[in-house]
């Protein structure tokens, strides 16, 4: 027997069907979502995708995923903060290249 006290409310459930009751949640929450889930599946990164978003279609291009790269700058400012951490820049580079003839594959 498991006690549980919330709010001022005692309630005891025995362990086994609280157990029960989970499982019994579970199968019934998956289930909904099989029954109420979209029928097309999400497209894999680089993959050519169309859809429509508030009645215009939107054509997003095939992506060549074999070469990347990602410029970041910024300022973070801290208002009324310490004088040595008030204002700070960030900067970041992200290069990613896969070659063909480097691959085990």
């Amino acid at each position: 027997m498991l006690t549980i006290r919330t709010a001022g409310i005692t309630t005891i459930v025995h362990r086994t069907n609280a157990l029960g009751v989970c499982l019994c949640l579970a199968l019934i929450a998956s289930c909904m979502q099989r029954a109420f889930a979209d029928e097309s599946n999400t497209p894999l990164a680089g993959e050519q995708y169309h859809t429509e978003v508030l009645g215009k279609p939107v054509d997003i291009p095939l992506r060549d995923r074999r070469n990347v790269t990602a410029i970041n700058f910024g300022v973070l400012w801290i208002p009324n903060g310490p004088s040595f951490l008030e204002v700070l820049p960030f900067g970041s580079l992200y290069l990613w290249r896969n070659w063909p003839e480097c691959s085990t594959m």
